[in-house]
């Protein structure tokens, strides 16, 4: 073994490579550049509150979804959890429908959904420059998040209240 790692043995799609082509498909190249974006501005607001958090999932999610409706950027990227995924939501489902109390069940549907950001995740990550900046966003808010809280903690005397 000399060490070299896989993809070096690969050798680059040349220009003009039918089956490179149709991996990616036709649209707005800006549309699924601006949703990449957008799951950046999500990942950087998840660790700050549940409101901005929700406000940007919310924006990230109808940019992905409007990507994926006009064939912009790569095809939907499959994760092994989407079928796992897709019988929780189900179960779900079919507990919310014979539940005594229906309305009060139907309220945690939407969590059902968290194992979709894997497959949202992975799709908005292909480039590799997106990824890396997601990741940085993630990081630095995470930080900031928590060198404010730690700040508070001190600021409020360094110590838990008294029960």
């Amino acid at each position: 073994m000399t060490g070299a790692s896989p993809r070096a043995a690969v050798p680059a799609t040349p220009p003009g490579d039918p089956a490179a082509e149709a991996r990616v498909r036709r649209g707005s190249e800006r549309l699924a550049s601006i949703a990449g974006w957008s799951f950046v501005l999500f990942m950087a607001a998840t660790p700050v509150a549940t409101a901005p958090m929700s406000i940007s999932g919310g924006l990230c999610l109808a940019i992905t979804l409007l990507a994926w409706l006009t064939r912009s950027g790569p095809a939907r990227v499959a994760t092994p959890i989407d079928r796992p995924a897709l019988l929780m939501l189900l179960a779900m489902g079919l507990a919310t429908l014979t539940a005594l109390d229906r309305p009060a069940s139907a309220t945690n549907l939407a969590k059902g959904l968290i194992p979709f950001v894997a497959g949202l995740a992975a799709w908005h990550t292909l480039e590799q420059r997106r990824g890396a900046a997601t990741l940085v966003a993630l990081f630095v808010s995470g930080s900031v998040v928590s060198l404010v809280g730690v700040a508070r903690f001190l600021a409020a005397g360094g110590h838990y209240p008294a029960r």
